[in-house]
């Protein structure tokens, strides 16, 4: 079994050396884990690779280019090793950050083939909406993660009040008490392996400022007072509407009789005036 598995690595790596992929001259990226995992691919150090690729992702020191070209080359090692489940995962995230991308000619179809399946499935690029309201005496803050959401995407909000410092909170809602007039800037994040910023809605340069005044945002302030007049309204024109069909029924009725009593030759009655109580 050993010397199977040893000579089916020794196959891909001529393989994979006939093809031009992982050599030593490749351009070296920025980020040196990255550079690691690269080197130890072309000494068939696959397991070492795969944890050079992770220790990369957790230093939190990648570009969002790196990141994809980390997903990219990750991708092709889990494939080798027949590590589905992580591979999968990885085609999620690269669908949810660059859904255009194309797999170059290392790829074999099968993997070709799973690539598409996944990008396929997937809802566009990963984005962050941040949306806010103000009710019962609170500004609270919403992050919504749009497009492909992969396990472990999360949302991050930024916020400073006018003479504050920047604070951030991991998680898609923050809630402020709002009982006076102020005012507030905020953004919202997406983050992705490693605490990369993959998506925004705004930044701390260009945030979104608010004006807060929960005295006309809010719903409730002389709620009682609007429902009480709203229902005084809707019974009082009720009872007129009702008042209307009782006498336009009543005179419809009194026209039949004295219709039906002239035809019997008897005199109209003198006083048939309908009597409508509420």
């Amino acid at each position: 079994m050993t010397l199977r598995l040893n000579a089916f690595l020794t196959h891909l790596g001529i393989v994979l050396a006939v093809l031009g992929v992982w050599l030593p001259s490749q351009r070296a990226s920025a980020h040196p884990g990255l550079d690691e995992a690269k080197r130890l691919i072309t000494e068939l150090e696959f397991d070492a690779a795969l944890a050079a690729f992770q220790g990369a992702v957790d230093t939190g020191q990648l570009t969002r280019q790196e990141l994809i070209e980390l997903l990219s080359e990750r991708t092709l090692v889990l494939h080798a090793l027949h590590r589905e489940t992580e591979l999968v995962q990885d085609f999620v995230w690269l669908a949810a950050l660059a859904p255009e991308f194309i797999l170059d000619m290392r790829a074999p179809p099968a993997l070709v083939a799973m690539w598409k399946s996944v990008r396929d499935q997937a809802r566009g690029a990963l984005g962050v909406k941040l949306s806010h309201d103000v009710s019962n005496g609170e500004l609270r803050l919403h992050a919504e993660l749009t497009g492909t959401v992969p396990e472990g995407a999360r949302a991050r909000i930024g916020l400073r009040s006018a003479a504050g410092e920047w604070q951030l909170t991991e998680g898609p809602e923050r809630v402020l008490p709002a009982t006076e007039p102020f005012e507030v800037d905020v953004f919202a994040q997406a983050l992705g392996p490693g605490g990369l910023v993959v998506a925004e809605a705004g930044d701390a340069d260009h945030p979104q400022h608010l004006v807060i005044d929960p005295r006309v945002a809010d719903p409730s302030v002389g709620a009682g007072r609007d429902d009480d007049r709203s229902t005084k309204r809707r019974r009082r024109a009720w009872i007129i509407g009702s008042a209307a069909v009782a006498v336009a029924a009543a005179a419809a009725v009194t026209s039949f009789l004295l219709i039906q009593k002239q035809h019997d030759g008897e005199k109209p009655p003198t006083n048939l005036s309908p009597m409508v109580t509420f």
